[in-house]
């Protein structure tokens, strides 16, 4: 286990369960329904407040152009400005949500459950004209795009892939693992986290096909990812962060992060991970 200490550390008035870094700092979503935004070493702000939203916040995402989307437990979806604490608009599906943005910021998908749909997206929380596109199998636990193609990841560890334009499906890939993660790295490589595990599906585009990579397993429960272009970050039930590489899942660093679970992770745009607990802890770490 490796000694690392934080660069930077600050405690807020709830537990960690949600964080997205934008490009001036890091917004953290919190169970008393706060959402807090921290920029570098200046002091915490409260940025907004989603009191009047059934369930607690149960994801924070942070679009291309600075919009900032919180999401809840009981499948409301807000829109609000990162820069100025603005709400745009609202709507609400079957919660828990998982939204995610395509990276030219043109699409949004939002996974309800079982349930995805996704959108053009034309800034400031304006949606055009919704495509469902998975509607059985287990609930969707993560998402992501490439410049062609939409994925989505089930509990199951199932794989689809649609393509964005239309939301046909293209391909269907069953890893036979548990996830409860699901981060991407580059155009064609992901990771997600299984309870005790780590593994990688690759996009072949030439073959048009996505293939499962299994990983070793870990000491700990996964309960957070977050990821760079060659590195896996997995945050752990006993308090620990491990550092994978992307392409091989060898280990490559672990650490004692927290004193109890890691309840959410993210990359700043300085490249430094940045970790919660349920004690309000938040933490900056400078890779190795």
């Amino acid at each position: 286990m490796d000694t690392i200490k934080p660069s930077y550390q600050v405690l807020l008035p709830g537990s960690v369960v949600a964080m997205a870094s934008f490009q001036d700092g890091v917004m953290v979503g919190l169970d008393n329904k706060e959402v807090w935004r921290i920029d570098g070493n200046e002091p915490p702000l409260i940025w907004y407040t989603t009191e009047h939203l059934e369930g607690p916040i149960h994801r924070i995402v942070v679009s291309p152009f600075d919009d900032l989307v919180t999401c809840s437990t009981r499948g409301y979806v807000t829109f609000l400005s990162a820069q100025m604490e603005t709400a745009y608009q609202e709507f609400r599906g079957v919660g828990p949500v998982s939204v995610a943005f395509s990276p030219d910021g043109r699409h949004l998908a939002a996974a309800f459950q079982k349930t995805v749909r996704l959108w053009p997206y034309y800034q400031h929380g304006k949606l055009g004209t919704k495509i469902h596109l998975v509607g059985d199998g287990a609930a969707v636990v993560g998402m992501a795009f490439n410049s062609r193609n939409f994925f989505a990841l089930d509990a199951n560890g199932v794989l689809r892939r649609f393509r964005t334009s239309d939301g046909s499906l293209l391909s269907v890939t069953k890893s036979g693992k548990r996830s409860t993660s699901f981060v991407q790295i580059n155009d064609r490589l992901f990771a997600f986290g299984g309870l005790s595990s780590v593994h990688l599906l690759i996009h072949r585009r030439r073959r048009r096909t996505v293939d499962f990579v299994e990983g070793e397993k870990c000491a700990s429960t996964i309960t957070a990812m977050a990821s760079t272009h060659c590195k896996i970050m997995t945050g752990h039930a006993d308090g620990t962060v491990t550092i994978w590489v992307a392409l091989t899942l060898a280990r490559w660093s672990a650490f004692q992060a927290h004193d109890g679970p890691v309840t959410a992770m993210t990359i700043t745009a300085d490249g430094e991970l940045v970790t919660g607990d349920k004690a309000g802890y938040v933490k900056f770490w400078r890779l190795p």
